[in-house]
């Protein structure tokens, strides 16, 4: 079997009373039958701490697990590191486990939270300067391309192009900044 992590980064940061989701993506030949979620101690063992068991059809399964950090007895600084297993459903000689790369959350020191905090802001305002900019350029263009067509004037295809391509990538960001609400703020 394989497994991966579907989190867009393998390092986050989570308050010690967060509920951390972790979801994945698993596919074997003979289809997955448990599944489970464990952490990986500093001194390298590892504690289950959630277990699915049911087979998957068609040999994939997407799911996710939740993490409640606050049963972990975490403290600030610390950090936490998970992943994932599968078992495939093969004959008994044939059984394997897979697991997926280590995902680390880290419980930021209250310092370390407002920096985050403010980098994250920042970050989040330059994201959506850059669309109004896009989208301010775009209108122009598709302004222009309206008038010419209004006009029965010839449409150049490699403006047509592109402003379909730049409008294409206004929806792709869009859709990237909507799917992080948290870093928008109140």
């Amino acid at each position: 079997p394989s497994v991966t992590l579907t989190v867009p980064q393998q390092h986050l940061s989570a308050q010690t009373t967060s509920k951390v989701p972790v979801p994945f993506k698993a596919v074997d030949d003979y289809g997955i039958v448990t599944a489970g979620i464990e952490r990986i101690m500093p001194d390298a063992a590892r504690t289950n701490l959630q277990r699915a068991s049911g087979p998957s059809p068609a040999g994939e399964l997407i799911s996710r697990f939740v993490v409640d950090l606050q049963a972990l007895d975490l403290r600030e600084g610390d950090d936490v590191r998970l992943r994932v297993w599968v078992e495939d459903n093969a004959p008994p000689p044939l059984k394997h486990r897979a697991y997926s790369p280590v995902l680390t959350v880290r419980i930021p020191r209250s310092d370390e939270a407002r920096e985050e905090e403010s980098k994250a802001a920042e970050e989040m305002r330059n994201r959506l300067l850059e669309l109004v900019r896009l989208q301010r350029d775009n209108l122009r263009r598709t302004s222009g391309l309206a008038d010419a067509a209004a006009l029965k004037q010839p449409v150049e295809y490699p403006l047509l192009r592109h402003t379909l391509s730049t409008q294409e990538k206004i929806r792709q960001l869009t859709s990237q900044l909507l799917a992080q609400p948290d870093d928008m703020g109140d």
